[in-house]
């Protein structure tokens, strides 16, 4: 009895120290941990606790991938981490020299940790905390898991918040876990423009955040993070990813009758639906000319049309969908592989087996709408 009584009190500081992280996850909200986690600019790290090694200290994605090697795998194919690109890099650069409040602005999301920014918000001073290194590793692990080198993430798979172990003996101190991670609602920082965003004829030029909120995915429950980290994955794969949209289109062949009394029938069209996430099946091949196209109704304010391109070795490895020339100043080049500066629709190619899309981008520059900042 005496030996019990005196494990007692470890015992109970050892439930006490796993479950401290869990009781004060739940007792915040997803809304509040978002918003507070992304209020920005962010703040400086500053010091690392005493006992940290220089590797539980360093903000690089290279530490993190010491323990969570497959998460660095993946986020370095992705375009988090291109954010902050050679492309992005020289226009911020120049934009710091005319306007650099706005430039800070843009690095927000595109490489938002204070060390990544060459100067101070507000002051625009030198910032001492500049570590140009990270500046250009575009969104690393820590631009989303790491505040005042306290390390946050979601869940366990099986729900639960708790650490294993008390947390002064875990790595890093361990990681505060939170359901936020797992809400459409903790990418709202980046991909929703506010009302003082930058807009296009009154439409938010990110706006993904708010049609997600207008969808049946966001009706039945889906989350960003279903999709686009699927199985927890660091890809967020989307548009710029062939596969990814190859899963997200259903296509479909009708005869199409003569558009005109008398004419000769058109052949076969070919329709496309959006049903939703997952890989459909490919069309089957036929005599379908690459001219026959028929308009996707559900894309508004755009005519775009879609049709199959016959391919010498299958027919039916290919979508294209081609933007008139009255829309194509809408639309900027998103990848820097073959160019077409004719006065032809653009084209977005997506192949069989490509790494991922080709813009060949046709754009009428006397017709280019401007950018407008709303009021």
């Amino acid at each position: 009895m005496r030996m019990r009584s005196r494990a007692w009190p470890a015992c109970v500081l050892l439930v006490a120290g796993c479950a401290a992280g869990a009781l004060g996850a739940r007792s915040e909200s997803v809304e509040s941990f978002v918003g507070r986690h992304w209020r920005t600019p962010l703040r400086p790290q500053g010091p690392a606790p005493a006992r940290f090694t220089p590797l539980e200290a360093s903000l690089a994605p290279e530490a993190c991938g010491t323990c969570h090697p497959a998460q660095l795998a993946d986020w370095r194919t992705s375009i988090h981490a291109a954010a902050m690109g050679p492309g992005v890099a020289g226009q911020l650069a120049e934009l710091r020299v005319h306007d650099p409040a706005t430039a800070l602005g843009c690095q927000n999301c595109h490489a938002p940790l204070a060390e990544q920014m060459p100067l101070v918000p507000g002051t625009l001073a030198d910032n001492p905390a500049f570590d140009a290194a990270l500046g250009a590793r575009g969104i690393p692990c820590a631009a989303c898991h790491v505040r005042g080198h306290e390390r946050f993430g979601p869940p366990r798979r099986d729900g639960s918040l708790a650490s294993a172990a008390p947390r002064a003996s875990l790595p890093h101190e361990g990681v505060t876990r939170t359901p936020a991670y797992l809400a459409s609602s903790f990418c709202r920082g980046c991909h929703q423009f506010g009302p003082d965003g930058y807009a296009l004829n009154g439409k938010p030029l990110e706006d993904t955040y708010e049609e997600w909120k207008a969808s049946r995915f966001a009706a039945a429950g889906v989350q960003c993070q279903d999709c686009h980290m699927p199985d927890r994955r660091h890809l967020w794969r989307g548009i710029h990813d062939a596969d990814m949209v190859r899963g997200g289109l259903t296509i479909t062949l009708d005869d199409a009758p003569p558009r005109v009394p008398g004419g000769v029938g058109s052949g076969r069209a070919c329709a496309a639906k959006l049903p939703g996430v997952g890989r459909s099946p490919q069309p089957a091949c036929g005599d379908t000319p690459a001219g026959v196209v028929r308009t996707i109704p559900s894309v508004p304010r755009r005519s775009i049309s879609a049709g199959l391109a016959p391919n010498e070795d299958n027919c039916s490895d290919r979508i294209r969908v081609r933007i008139p020339r009255a829309s194509q100043n809408y639309y900027q080049e998103v990848s820097g592989l073959d160019r077409r500066r004719t006065c032809s629709n653009s084209l977005f190619d997506f192949s069989a087996g490509a790494d991922h899309c080709r813009h060949l981008e046709a754009i009428d520059h006397s017709a280019r709408a401007p950018l407008a900042r709303r009021r």
